[in-house]
């Protein structure tokens, strides 16, 4: 049974498969020795680095055979960095995306509405997946409808999250789970999947790979 992990920060990673997110504002060396990764530029970095040298590295590293997905990159009300930069950086990234042919993994605090307004102006016709999400119903209604995949992570753990009340509704075929920042074992955020869900840790296992050769064709 594998185990795939959408999004981490960690190169020891817990799960066998994963993808490794490459912030090009922040990290030094690109490793090609780890097989699948994704690159882009964080929100929080766009107050706190260079960004036209950043996201020619995005650009320079963006068709590699092991950057599988662009970012994340994406929208963060929370951020430092205005959101009109933010938005003008995560417009490049799109671009790149849709050029090469390749998803996006987005992140998005308080700004998703923002965020589907930019990706139907850009035309936007790649995937588009929501790292980490905990947004209400509302705005899981707005993702469905417009196309957007979700990703889990660490709010699966608390049962009356929105994650998990998201997830008892959100078509299966659209799902991923991950880990992000955090050391939990990947493992354990699909049994708390399949719990939620009412499958076998094996059935979720299966819908996340379908999901990750379809949307990644790794």
């Amino acid at each position: 049974m594998v185990f795939i992990d959408l999004h981490t920060h960690s190169v020891s990673p817990t799960a066998q498969t994963f993808i490794f997110n490459y912030d090009a504002a922040v990290n030094q060396g690109f490793d090609e020795t780890i097989q699948y990764q994704s690159v882009g530029i964080h929100p929080w970095s766009l107050s706190k680095f260079e960004i036209s040298s950043a996201l020619t590295r995005v650009k320079e590293l963006a068709s590699r055979r092991n950057v599988i997905a662009i970012g994340e990159c994406g929208l963060d009300r929370l951020s430092q960095g205005s959101l009109g930069l933010q938005e003008k950086v995560l417009v490049e990234h799109l671009k790149i995306a849709s050029q090469l042919g390749k998803p996006v993994i987005i992140h998005c605090v308080k700004a998703h509405n923002e965020l589907i307004r930019i990706a139907k102006r850009e035309k936007v016709s790649v995937p588009l997946v929501i790292h980490g999400f905990d947004g209400n119903l509302n705005i899981a209604q707005q993702l469905w409808k417009n196309g957007y995949y979700l990703s889990f992570g660490k709010a699966l753990l608390r049962p009356h999250s929105n994650a998990a009340n998201i997830l008892k509704g959100w078509p299966l075929e659209r799902m991923f789970v991950e880990t992000d920042d955090s050391k939990l074992p990947i493992e354990t955020l699909y049994q708390t999947a399949g719990q939620i869900v009412n499958l076998e840790l094996n059935e979720i296992a299966t819908i996340i790979m379908d999901n990750f050769n379809r949307v990644f064709r790794p």
